[in-house]
């Protein structure tokens, strides 16, 4: 049996699902853009992405309907950490996950944009079913948050 972490709308309907708890991702940006307005932050700088695959920044704006609103070129950083780095040296803004970018917040390196509103990643555990689930298989699924 193969597991997988999908999003919520790339579920198969003949999938078995356990939804997960949903990941908070916020906008942030350097707190040397504090006084700017968002738009023009949208606008004019840009985002910084784990890499080409990786929308959720994209969807943050599409979900806030700020999309249309930003320049869509971005620079990639396989590194959560050095995404924080990079946009508290102001070289672009990005949705990191809530948890993760709290103590950036809490030290005043990052501030949050959008007046903090957060976008909800809906994710869920998919496989398919097996006609004689081992009782060891079931029993770790349904320990599973």
């Amino acid at each position: 049996m193969q597991f997988a972490i999908l999003p919520k709308e790339q579920i198969a309907k003949e999938m078995k699902t356990k939804i997960l708890i949903p990941e908070n991702y916020v906008l942030v940006a350097s707190k040397k853009w504090k006084d700017r307005d968002l738009i023009d932050i949208l606008k004019n700088e840009y985002i910084i992405d784990f890499s080409p695959v990786d929308n959720m920044t994209f969807a943050y704006l599409k979900y806030f309907s700020l999309f249309e609103q930003a320049q869509h070129e971005r620079h990639f950083v396989n590194n959560p950490e050095a995404i924080a780095k990079l946009i508290d040296a102001g070289k672009g803004y990005s949705v990191l996950e809530q948890v993760f970018v709290a103590p950036f917040l809490e030290k005043g390196d990052l501030i949050l944009l959008n007046q903090g509103k957060s976008y909800a990643n809906l994710i869920a555990l998919a496989w398919y079913d097996r006609p004689h689930m081992p009782n060891y298989l079931q029993n770790l699924i349904d320990i599973i948050l």
